[in-house]
């Protein structure tokens, strides 16, 4: 019984998985057989190197913008968790009644386009956009003011935005899936609100978080228009890098390195987090 089950759930999973091979994983396979090539002339050269990688790390600019990006993402992660928790948290515990509109409004804006929100973010904190009328009309500010529109200040505000569903979704269900009686049973052995949330509520959430700052780390640390649209000099990031490596100078060997190593980062970092929230939480068990 159990084998045929088995057996059911593969079936089931194998047009998925042939997707993910057809479309993912081959695709990666032929990227990281260009990043062991060179180019010469504009010509692809089939021979295996590892020049590309070395070339790549001695480019103090890409490492700049590699490490930037790497924080953009850190920071847009954190910084969504912080501000997404609480909204999770209330709409699971505290707006009972309005649960199914809220997430209902949360998926419906993953249907907007997404050059409509960037473009929205440039009218809002450009020169002469939302805030700085607003502060101009107030009289705080007598000239516009310069640095909300082409900063990193823009690129993490406009990726937060654009992120909230991502990282919002899978904390909801983290915390949807808490059995309700065993929050019922720590307040019965005498915790206060604060220890049940810093007791049982926080850890067992963990995997929803994990799975938001995964989903948003990557998109972020990766993301391409909105640095090139609202970032200016300031604020760029790899992906318009890589893009260009491939789309204007033609090298694809060094756009390849600098994709695997966006990946390899982005696994360590990821890799970091987790380690540090079970190192946290595993403490605590056992204490």
């Amino acid at each position: 019984m159990v084998d045929s089950k088995k057996k059911l759930i593969s079936l089931q999973l194998l047009p998925i998985n042939i997707y993910l091979f057809l479309f993912f994983v081959i695709p990666l396979i032929i990227l990281l057989a260009y990043s062991f090539w060179r180019v010469e002339s504009y010509e692809i050269i089939r021979e295996f190197t590892i020049a590309s990688y070395r070339n790549v790390l001695k480019n103090e600019m890409f490492m700049m913008v590699l490490a930037r990006s790497i924080g953009i993402g850190f920071l847009v992660s954190i910084t969504g968790i912080v501000v997404c928790y609480p909204m999770a948290y209330a709409v699971v515990f505290k707006l009972k009644k309005m649960r199914d509109i809220i997430i209902f409004l949360i998926i419906i804006s993953l249907l907007s386009n997404y050059l409509v929100k960037v473009y929205a973010w440039r009218t809002i904190l450009g020169n002469r956009g939302l805030i700085n009328t607003f502060l101009m009309h107030l009289g705080i500010i007598e000239e516009p003011v310069g640095i909300l529109l082409f900063s990193v200040f823009a690129v993490v505000l406009a990726l937060l935005h654009i992120l909230i569903p991502f990282i919002m979704l899978p904390l909801y269900s983290s915390l949807l899936n808490i059995n309700p009686d065993i929050l019922e049973a720590a307040r019965d052995l005498g915790a206060n609100p604060f220890l049940t949330f810093l007791k049982v509520t926080l850890p067992l959430s963990i995997p929803g978080i994990k799975t938001a700052f995964i989903f948003s780390f990557i998109i972020a640390s990766g993301d391409y228009v909105i640095p090139q649209m609202l970032g200016g000099a300031g604020g760029l990031m790899v992906g318009k890098i890589i893009a260009d490596q491939f789309g204007v100078t033609f090298n694809w060997t060094e756009g390849s390195a600098l994709v695997f190593l966006l990946i390899l980062f982005d696994l360590i970092v990821i890799g970091l987090f987790m380690f540090s929230l079970n190192k946290i939480f595993l403490k605590r068990r056992k204490l």
